[in-house]
């Protein structure tokens, strides 16, 4: 592959990386924070969350999305400099 090719995927999952962290951010935030408004968040009940395979894929997915995003983005700056 070229290096204009790799450049445009790195570009484009760049952008799509940070839509897909807003939405992943949304429903995390929204699950955690508002859907029982009200409720302190403990730990045993972060614990039993974690115990459920759709919310562990949500968070794995957001860390390794955020994850991405991030060393993508450093490593287009560093290539600026």
């Amino acid at each position: 592959m070229d290096n204009n090719r790799k450049a445009f995927w790195l570009w484009f999952l760049q952008r799509g990386s940070a839509a897909l962290l807003l939405g992943i951010l949304a429903v995390h935030l929204f699950h955690v924070h508002y859907a029982e408004f009200g409720k302190p968040i403990l730990f045993s009940g972060a614990a039993l969350r974690l115990k459920d395979l759709v919310y562990f894929s949500v968070v794995a997915l957001l860390l390794l999305v955020g994850l991405f995003h991030g060393l993508n983005g450093l490593r287009a700056i560093s290539l600026d400099y």
